[in-house]
């Protein structure tokens, strides 16, 4: 239906709805991929349409998420002018699909080489930029994974503070709260049953035990230890346990109140789940498979063959289904035609010939001579967007073109601009095609068109300048207040930075306020070197928000660009932006001691800075909790007089670090004897004061620790009446009673799994029962002389005690009082604990004592892949808590 329709008249494609929407649009946002390749055949230039927002068909695709069209985008050399085109606020196809998290199209998008993934929209944001101050929290875990994404493939910041860029802790919501309770609950349900049931399979093993009384060194040895088949079931079986044993103790022991940690918990438990599933799918074959081979092989093989097509059967069902909505074009009535942006007599002219605009951009020149020879006409033709050939041209590196309108001195077409107001040389310079600008000068064309602005008010100098490439050009400021020596800069180009300081006059002005220097610390030493040498004043120069270079290169944790900026004028070390943050107070809220160290050895008494409350850089750090801070500073003799210092209501980093719950910065300072516990300040209140009159309704546990621990230190109350000081406490919120429930109910459920499989086990002991009546030996333990033995009865028996102790102080838990229901929270996840290591010595020692004697490789493995398993439990939930602090 499209065909005939665009048969009988191409032009329809350029028909626009009431919501600027063009047929391509359309079909784009469906990702009807056919339908815009036959669009495209009879009207190639319907690539440059743009709706009501400048977007066209390809940023209509990123945004629905339409795949194949990008993926015909970029396939397609016809198309690949689209790739870097921005909208009406300066986003491309990347800037978009990073704003909507898509992680398949950006990767489509950065797997080309000739994506511009660091391109600057209207708000001065690049892709990496958009991706990093994502506030959403429900997907946090995308947006990491696009920042690494984009950060390999060469993405980078723009010139931004990164300490206020990415400094937006939003609280969470309370759904997505109970959306991560709801899940780690869940989880540790499932991993509990897993482990449940492969360490019951340790001691069902398939083929059972040996039970010759005439061999007294096999019997109670597995039957099929010698099989390979069953070195792999034991092997598989034993990573899924000690993988669901990991989900278990990083999802119940890790229940903090930070959210990150807790987030990042559920992260790391979901990929060991995925190895726990993974081993008992490949356990439950194989001990199938091993017991059955030699009887039935064709069921063996057919059991294997389906637990093999479990990974790609849950694939499936994970892929979006995409709804299939044939393209429909609108009522005449509700179709408008987009209004004209022509600005010449020329763009009266018809339509650009679609067989020379095909011709022109697969770069078939012979083609395109004959259909000039057949009707030279055709020379004069522009497309929807006003470019002419020239300009198509110009964007492709075609100097045939451009040469034969200067020969013929076709003026019109020289001298024209599209509806963006770009000329030819723009596009040239934009596409980074000196040839072109070359050619153009020497014809004496170029000089006319270098000081022509397009509507976004750039001259040619300025998109040579933010492609990175720049020659024979000139200085101005666009609308934006981007110089072309600060878009040089933004982009790196070292040698056209040179050429534009070699210039009598230059400007350096950025927008917001900035300056080229603002843009170097952020990109190039070279460039800083060279700015500083020429322009040492922009040292000195405050952008907008009153941030200094300096404020730009200790946020980015740079010391080696610190020491560039300090070398050339130490003195911009006492800068303030409009908050009153020095560079040793970002660096102090940060933990960037490295950059503290370079700060305070160009200039010492940056210590006595101080921001528009009073807080030195001391101050900050213990309102932030950065422990390395204030541990460097506590043990250097130099900084001690910045221990005690006070702020502007009189409060100490003690008395700071008590107000905002940092009880570990509090027993850091307690550590030392010069830190002074008894200063009162400007209210009246000592650090015990405060910590004793703080909201504790969420934080209780923490207040009442560093309580403790300013009592043991030596801290007095003020004189102030107790019963006023100390206030009775609330009664908990609602949301901290849900997770102790919450936390209850998943401890008692783990507890009851583990007595239960551990009290089966010491009923299914490993290597069976003796059948030897003589010696009173029938019914016995054949394996009970054994050492392995013995140690998996021990740990057997500890796990099983364990978890019982944990069901009844769970149960007594269900008092009124609400810290004796925490403080039994907290008891019982220790038994936890315990009955986990001790269920996984069982399980390695139940394994071991059966093996041993036939492979002997095996039974060490399993002990070692044992011993090391609360290594790697110990180790992930250290990684999170040291990398979200």
């Amino acid at each position: 239906m499209v065909r005939l329709l665009l048969q009988a008249n191409a032009r329809i494609a350029h028909l626009l709805d009431d919501h600027g929407l063009s047929a391509i649009h359309i079909a784009a946002s469906k990702d009807h991929g056919n339908v815009i390749e036959e669009i495209l055949h009879h009207c190639p230039d319907a690539t440059e349409l743009t709706d009501v927002e400048g977007n066209n068909f390809l940023h209509v695709a990123t945004k629905k998420r339409a795949t194949s069209v990008v993926k015909l985008v970029l396939s397609n050399p016809l198309l690949r002018q689209s790739i870097n085109e921005m909208d009406r606020e300066g986003n491309t196809p990347l800037h978009l699909a990073v704003m909507n998290h898509n992680r398949e199209i950006i990767h489509l998008l950065l797997s080309d080489s000739r994506v511009d993934t660091n391109v600057i929209n209207r708000k001065g944001l690049t892709p990496l930029d958009i991706a990093s101050s994502c506030s959403d929290s429900s997907i946090r875990l995308r947006t990491k994974k696009i920042c690494e994404e984009l950060t390999s493939a060469g993405s980078k910041f723009g010139t931004h503070r990164m300490d206020i860029l990415m400094g937006k802790d939003q609280r969470r919501p309370e759904e997505e709260l109970n959306r991560y309770r709801t899940l780690a609950s869940n989880m540790a349900i499932v991993a509990v049953l897993i482990a449940t049931v492969t360490f019951a399979a340790a001691f069902t093993l398939p083929g059972g035990y040996n039970n010759d009384e005439s061999n007294n060194q096999e019997q109670g040895m597995a039957i099929l230890a010698k099989k390979l088949a069953f070195k792999v079931f034991l092997i598989f079986d034993t990573i899924s346990m000690l993988s669901s044993i990991s989900v278990t103790c990083l999802l119940i022991c890790t229940g903090s109140l930070d959210h990150d940690i807790r987030l990042h918990s559920i992260i790391t438990a979901m990929k060991f789940m995925w190895v726990a599933l993974g081993g008992m799918v490949v356990a439950f074959s194989m001990g199938i498979y091993v017991v059955l081979v030699s009887k039935c092989r064709w069921l063996a093989v057919l059991i294997c063959g389906m637990a093999a097509c479990v990974p790609f059967m849950a694939s499936f069902f994970r892929l979006r289904s995409k709804p299939r909505v044939a393209l429909q074009f609108y009522k005449a009535d509700g179709m408008v035609r987009k209004k004209s942006l022509i600005r010449s007599p020329l763009h009266m002219a018809t339509r650009m010939h679609p067989s020379c605009l095909t011709a022109l951009r697969a770069g078939n020149m012979a083609r395109l001579r004959a259909l000039l020879q057949d009707d030279p006409t055709r020379f004069y033709g522009i497309t929807v967007k006003g470019n002419n050939i020239l300009h198509i041209a110009a964007n492709l590196g075609n100097d045939w073109v451009i040469t034969k309108a200067c020969d013929e001195s076709e003026w019109d077409l020289l001298l024209h601009q599209n509806s963006k107001g770009d000329t030819i040389i723009h596009c040239a310079a934009r596409a980074g095609h000196d040839h072109i600008i070359s050619l153009l000068i020497d014809h004496g064309a170029g000089l006319q068109m270098t000081g022509v602005l397009n509507q976004r008010g750039d001259s040619a100098l300025h998109e040579a300048a933010r492609g990175g490439h720049a020659k024979n050009m000139t200085s101005m400021v666009n609308e934006d207040g981007e110089s072309p020596l600060y878009l040089a800069t933004v982009r790196g180009s070292v040698e056209i930075v040179e050429m534009l300081l070699g210039c009598a006059m230059v400007d350096y002005r950025g927008p917001r306020g900035q300056t080229a220097l603002h843009a170097a610390v952020c990109r190039s030493y070279d460039i800083t070197q060279m700015l500083l040498e020429r322009m040492p004043a922009l040292n000195l120069h405050a952008d907008a928000s009153l941030s200094a270079p300096i404020h730009y290169a200790v946020s980015l944790r740079d010391v080696k660009m610190v020491r560039l900026l300090l070398q050339a004028n130490a003195t911009i070390a006492h800068l303030l932006d409009d908050k009153g943050l020095s560079a040793i107070h970002i660096a102090a809220s940060k933990g960037y001691m490295k950059v503290i160290w370079e700060i305070l050895r160009h200039c010492p008494d940056a210590t006595e800075l101080t921001d528009y409350d009073g807080n030195n850089f001391l101050h900050v750090a213990a309102k932030k909790g950065v422990r390395i801070v204030v541990r460097q500073v506590l043990r250097n003799p130099l900084l001690i007089q910045s221990i005690n210092e006070t702020d502007h209501e009189g409060n100490t980093p003690l008395h700071l670090a008590a107000m905002n719950y940092k009880w570990r910065i509090v027993r850091i300072l307690l550590s030392n004897n010069i830190v002074d516990k008894n200063v009162i300040n400007c209210k009246g209140l000592t650090p015990l004061d405060v910590a004793s009159s703080i909201d504790a309704s969420k934080f209780r546990f923490r207040r009442r620790i560093m309580i403790k621990k300013l009592n043991s230190a030596g801290t007095k109350f003020g004189p102030h009446r107790m019963d006023i000081m100390m206030p009775e406490d609330q009664d908990y919120p609602e949301e901290e009673l849900d997770r102790h429930r919450a936390m209850e109910n998943n401890l008692a459920i783990v507890a009851v799994l583990i007595a239960t499989v551990t009290f089966a086990a010491a009923f299914t002991l490993p290597g069976g029962y003796s059948n030897d009546d003589s010696n009173h030996g029938q019914g016995m333990a054949i394996l009970a002389k054994k050492v392995a033995f013995k140690v998996f009865l021990i740990s057997d028996t500890i796990a099983m005690a364990s978890s019982m102790c944990v069901t009844f102080l769970l149960i007594s838990s269900s008092s009124p009082e609400r810290d004796q229901r925490l403080s039994v929270i907290i008891t019982a996840k220790c038994y936890v604990r315990v009955a986990l290591v001790a269920m996984l010595v069982a399980f390695s020692m139940g394994i071991y004592v059966v093996v041993v004697s036939q492979c002997r490789w095996l039974a060490d493995l399993i002990c070692g892949m044992a011993i090391c398993s609360p290594f790697i439990i110990f180790w992930s939930s250290s990684f999170i808590k040291v990398s979200y602090p």
